[in-house]
């Protein structure tokens, strides 16, 4: 599974124990880890926007609810949806500087 998974790691087997050499990072290393949590962090707030697509749809399809209570239901859902989002962005953003300050 680590040959395969695009990590750049060759580990080796040494009877009991299996060893993965982990290289010290290069400039051109952080700006593809870089690349791949932007893309990572792009998923999750996707995974939370559906998520914001299946409240509001769920909220919709409730019987004898008032409107009101439905249009407060939804901006409940954005607000949470957006608090979220922006707690992707901010944790994001760290692990972005702490990889491109390295040791």
């Amino acid at each position: 599974a680590i040959l395969t998974s695009d990590l750049g790691l060759t580990p080796s087997n040494r009877g009991d124990v299996v060893l993965v050499p982990i290289p010290a990072l290069t400039g051109d290393r952080r700006r593809e880890m870089v690349r791949l949590l932007k893309a990572e962090a792009e998923r999750a707030k996707v995974s939370i926007r559906a998520g914001r697509r299946d409240a509001i749809d769920m909220i919709g399809a409730i019987d004898d609810v008032s409107e009101d209570d439905v249009h407060r239901g939804k901006k409940e859902v954005q607000e949470r949806v957006d608090a979220a989002v922006k707690r992707v962005d901010v944790a994001a953003n760290e692990k972005e500087a702490e990889i491109l300050k390295g040791p």
